[in-house]
């Protein structure tokens, strides 16, 4: 008996033993492939010279059998990307096995040499993947730019900046010292660096061409998350001084925004938005903003505090932030000797939307405003509209409607006389820019506008690349979603 359990047993183990070598010998099928987590490795943004961080892939083995991997290389021969495969750093790997049904990792960082023009070079290299005499590959990408390395520095003399510049620490532009930025000039922070202003920062950006400070990572960070989104990637901007202009300049990605402690700063069709404190905060100075955008930030988009003195005109102060519960209000006025004058505008988002110590005893009005709170008019809310998505505005559905349509859009015995229009308007006509200027308006009255034809009135918002007219399926939150919807819709006096 005992021997009939011992054949049993020898005769499962060598069955066993048998059908180990059977899966551990190497496909020889000529149609056996690897398949990839990634058709193309996107290494975004790339600084000349610098290093980037470190992307990868896997490949994996969907066959019964091992899979043998006879080389591994780039077609080309790229010295400017480097390789890690399955642990092991190369520039070119022979005979690598993937068992059945798993996968191994490819890692890729690169450093490019300086691309001797302005602007971004697309530089890509075909990683190939031989086995069974075949040929599959994945294709590395990256943009590759110039830029100008500023180490922690102070500037005492008048500087013109323009193309893209690294900032790797703390740059003071000294008093009596301005900072010209060009249009289409990016600043590109590291982790911690700042900007402060105790001369002036002149940014002349233009719509096709913004001034950019942001953070300097890309790519994503947790599942599908961009760092474009991410909060606290750098300090942020300090205004002390007085002559500060900013026209079309997006600041983005900070810990603490744009901070205004003395003097004055005005802003034309600026986009501030994704700080992990407030996005702008003025203490003792004054900032005027006409056609910007201020959102996303967890203590209070906007915070007034001492003598502080604000005018906005035709601004979106929105909040759908995403990585903290939001403790602020839309407006933070933190002191009764604030100064607080905003118009036809949009404040819209989580949070409440104003906290103040003494509304009645400040100098506080907003007028021509939705706002998703309820209220009622009174001296300091004139003429509002409460506790209304911005989405249930009329608005036009086409990206651009001419003038001459508006009547159908909006009946003319409705009196229409005022356009609410938070983001940028840009006008175009046929007629000279002398009749028309292109600069976004303060108040348009519609019967003015009724009389050319060949105006048209195209509204977007570019912080969150939509389009008025446009689906809004591109990932997003809703209430973006819903700002963007917003930002084109006429106000009705008689409402």
């Amino acid at each position: 008996m005992i021997n009939r359990f011992l054949n049993i047993f020898l005769i499962i183990v060598l069955l066993a033993v048998a059908s180990g070598c059977i899966e551990d010998g190497f496909t020889d099928d000529s149609s056996a492939r690897p398949e990839f987590s990634v058709d193309t490795l996107n290494l975004g943004l790339a600084f000349s010279g610098e290093i980037t961080s470190v992307h990868s892939f896997r490949v994996y083995n969907r066959h019964d059998r091992n899979l043998l991997i006879s080389r591994i290389a780039l077609r080309d021969g790229n010295e400017a990307y480097r390789l890690n495969v399955d642990g092991v750093a190369g520039k070119e790997f022979a005979d690598v096995a993937i068992r059945p049904h798993d996968s191994i990792y490819v890692f890729v960082d690169a450093q490019f040499p300086p691309v001797g023009h302005d602007g971004k070079l697309t530089v890509k290299s075909l990683l190939d993947f031989e086995v069974n005499g075949g040929r599959s590959t994945v294709v590395l990408s990256a943009e590759c730019i110039d830029v100008t390395v500023v180490p922690a520095s102070v500037l005492s003399a008048d500087a013109l900046w323009s193309g893209a510049y690294h900032v790797m620490g703390d740059v003071t532009v000294a008093s009596g010292v301005t900072l010209n930025l060009a249009e289409g000039t990016t600043l590109y922070f590291h982790d911690k660096a700042s900007l402060n202003v105790e001369g002036a920062v002149v940014a002349d950006g233009t719509p096709e061409k913004p001034v950019v400070m942001c953070g300097d990572r890309n790519g994503t960070m947790v599942g599908r998350i961009p760092y474009d989104i991410v909060p606290g990637q750098w300090s942020g901007v300090t205004f002390a001084g007085t002559g500060s202009r900013l026209s079309h300049t997006v600041v983005r990605n900070t810990s603490s925004g744009i901070a205004v402690t003395g003097g004055e700063i005005s802003m034309l069709n600026c986009v501030v938005r994704n700080s992990r404190e407030s996005v702008i905060s003025v203490t003792d100075a004054e900032v005027k903003a006409v056609g910007c955008e201020f959102a996303d930030a967890p203590g209070g988009v906007v915070t007034l505090d001492g003598r502080a003195r604000l005018t906005m005109n035709h601004c979106t102060v929105a909040n759908s932030y995403l990585f903290a519960p939001v403790t602020g209000a839309l407006l933070e006025l933190k002191d009764d000797g604030v100064s607080c004058h905003i118009t036809n505008s949009i404040i819209y988002g989580n949070g409440p939307m104003m906290n103040t110590k003494s509304p009645d005893s400040g100098d506080i009005t907003l007028r021509r405003c939705l706002v998703g709170a309820d209220g009622s008019d009174d001296d300091t809310f004139i003429d509002m509209i409460w506790n209304s998505p911005p989405c249930s505005l009329p608005t036009p559905t086409a990206i651009s409607s001419t003038i001459a349509s508006a009547p159908a859009l909006l009946p003319r015995e409705r009196p229409m006389h005022h356009l609410l229009c938070p983001r940028p308007c840009a006008i175009s006509t046929a007629a000279s820019e002398a009749q028309h200027p292109t600069s976004a308006p303060t108040s348009i009255d519609m019967e003015s506008l009724i009389c050319y034809d060949s105006i048209s009135l195209e509204c977007y918002m570019p912080a969150y690349d939509f389009t008025v007219g446009l689906s809004t399926s591109t990932p997003n939150s809703r209430a973006r979603a819903m700002m963007a919807r917003a930002s084109f819709g006429f106000r009705s006096s008689g409402q």
